[in-house]
């Protein structure tokens, strides 16, 4: 089709390939980009969302040392890399793709489906099936990594495939900023100098990934504990001996354990249970099926009445007696 979408473009003299899809019109525009596509990253099956005179593109390529680094804005399009693309166009190289504006995308690979949108980043496999949809109008960076350099710092990369690393995130942050940045690199740069950049973001790729994952890994897993706390927490509130100790001894974790995992939710683990014992008692007071305070005490936890009713009014600005008194008039 074009002769220009030849891969050995990119790397002469450090000179960008530049394809903009105004320069062949809307009727032919996305043909030419779908072989551009292919031609320089992962070679997929490319297929438009909307109609052919509204679709457009344009990418900048620029070797950095080890890397390939591009900058890309498009309309909304889906790439599939299926067996087919697989057996017939082989290419293992790691892509980071980081969203930079726009409506963003959606990755779907080894089972894992992660969107990504402005500021959002993350790595997919290019010798794996995928299949990336843009969901309208995106600019994005993406960053071509040889498969043997990342290998070399990660000791499983499938674990780190299709996680995105959020906007929030200052890692993410800083890998965006460092891709932006070597798309603005003086052309002339020293080579050696490129290598040695493009060798240090792997670096700090491989490592910002590996503590990403952690770091999702540890929310998940107090997440679940958070559950399994609140779930005994709820079904132990007329036990007026239950407390941190007994709730850890349950979970089969510790005291200290329990207590940073409700710090994180602004809170701790003995102010929660003594509020569910509150709303419990609220709860029954309501109900209007029992007509004594004392019993009321007894069945959320609370031996010491006025300890209780004190406790009550504090959370709720009424004494148990008087708003069980205003159900029962």
């Amino acid at each position: 089709m074009i002769g220009c979408l030849k891969k050995e473009s990119v790397t002469v003299d450090r000179v960008p390939f530049i394809f903009d899809t105004a320069s062949v019109g809307y009727e032919r525009a996305f043909d030419y980009w779908s072989e551009a596509v292919t031609a320089h990253f992962s070679p997929t099956q490319n297929t438009m969302t909307l109609p052919r005179t509204a679709f457009y593109g344009r990418m900048e390529i620029l070797p950095v040392g080890l890397l390939n680094v591009s900058h890309l804005k498009t309309s909304a399009m889906r790439n599939v890399r299926d067996l087919w693309s697989l057996r017939n166009i082989p290419n293992d190289d790691f892509f980071v793709m980081a969203v930079d504006g726009g409506a963003g995308g959606k990755l779907s690979q080894l089972g894992r489906d992660v969107f990504l949108g402005p500021g959002d980043l993350m790595i997919y496999d290019s010798a794996r099936e995928f299949s990336f949809e843009f969901l309208g109008e995106t600019d994005v960076y993406l960053a071509q990594v040889p498969r043997r350099h990342l290998e070399a710092r990660i000791r499983n990369p499938e674990s780190l495939i299709a996680r995105a690393i959020s906007h929030k995130d200052p890692l993410g942050c800083m890998l965006l900023t460092m891709v932006k940045s070597f798309m603005q690199l003086d052309h002339g740069f020293n080579p050696h100098n490129l290598t040695s950049l493009s060798k240090s973001f792997v670096d700090m790729l491989a490592s910002s990934l590996e503590c990403s994952l952690i770091n999702s890994e540890l929310s998940n897993a107090h997440s679940n504990l958070l559950e399994k706390a609140k779930n005994i927490i709820s079904r132990s509130l007329e036990d007026p001996d239950f407390d941190v100790n007994q709730l850890a001894y349950s979970l089969g974790s510790s005291p200290r354990t329990i207590c940073r995992v409700f710090a994180a939710e602004g809170t701790t683990a003995t102010k929660y249970i003594w509020q569910n014992r509150l709303i419990l008692a609220r709860d029954l007071i309501s109900e209007g099926n029992i007509k004594q305070v004392s019993q009321i005490a007894l069945r959320c936890g609370f031996n010491d009445f006025s300890h209780f009713s004190r406790s009550f009014k504090k959370e709720f600005n009424t004494t148990p007696k008087q708003l069980l008194n205003s159900r029962l008039a």
